[in-house]
């Protein structure tokens, strides 16, 4: 989103929806739990380009590094675009953030599919003694129930090799972002899946500064504060239909 007050523009990366369905689903019902990041200054003509390349169907993707920001980021930030060329970017810097990760790997992620890297990674950042966390929506309450029972089923070699994964069922989960060590950050509308990865048209800014850092990571205690973790021994005793589907759906995971 743009605005222009007094000539100074400023932007918003989210994945909250334009509509009223990730604010309040039925009458009575939690809000979703999301997330975003204003930005202001060198951020915003990238962003403003992307937007206007995407309207006018060009498709123009950008992962030139920006300036360090403004007052509304402290760190050096940019912008990722998964179009074309940029498609794979955002997955490599978590691949990368992880890789050289020391103390903590947290990810918040509506819709986690991850690749067969992305789960090594994770695995062997877990090895080294990370605290390596996932937070995810409950199967139950999750917008996308093939996603969610796909993911049901692709998180068992996580939890076998000390991940620790935790399920929001009180309400929908619709963030996207990680917090790697004290500084490392990432926040927008791409998720861990091939459709953010390859297909769909994402954005997210990724970026390194401590204060936006605390702040996610504060969001992210809160949020597993609400959420229940799942044990290896549970996952292993689900039901027999959850398993079959989880499967089943985890195989076609690449169109989901």
């Amino acid at each position: 989103f743009f605005q222009a007050e007094d000539g100074i523009r400023d932007s918003s990366v989210t994945g909250v929806q334009t509509c009223a369905l990730p604010i309040s689903p039925t009458p009575g019902a939690p809000a979703w739990a999301d997330a975003g990041v204003r930005a202001e200054g060198p951020l915003v003509s990238r962003l403003s380009e992307l937007f206007d390349g995407t309207w006018q169907g060009q498709r123009r993707p950008s992962t030139q590094p920006v300036a360090p920001a403004t007052d509304s980021l402290e760190g050096l930030a940019t912008v990722v675009a998964t179009a074309e060329s940029g498609a794979r970017e955002l997955y490599h810097r978590y691949i990368q953030a992880i890789g050289s990760a020391r103390s903590r790997v947290w990810l918040a992620h509506a819709y986690f599919l991850p690749g067969r890297r992305l789960v090594r990674s994770l695995v062997a950042a877990a090895r080294r003694g990370v605290d390596v966390r996932v937070l995810l929506p409950d199967w139950r309450v999750n917008d996308v129930p093939v996603v969610a029972l796909a993911a049901d089923h692709g998180i068992g070699p996580l939890l076998a090799h000390g991940v620790r994964l935790f399920g929001l069922h009180q309400r929908m989960m619709h963030a996207k972002f990680a917090v790697i060590d004290h500084h490392w950050w990432s926040l927008g509308s791409a998720n861990l899946d091939t459709l953010s990865r390859v297909f769909n048209l994402e954005v997210a800014v990724v970026g390194v500064g401590d204060r936006e850092a605390g702040q996610l990571a504060s969001y992210f205690e809160d949020l597993c504060c609400q959420a229940s973790e799942h044990s290896w021994g549970r996952w292993r005793r689900r039901p027999g239909w959850r398993q079959w589907l989880g499967k089943c759906l985890w195989g076609l995971r690449a169109w989901l």
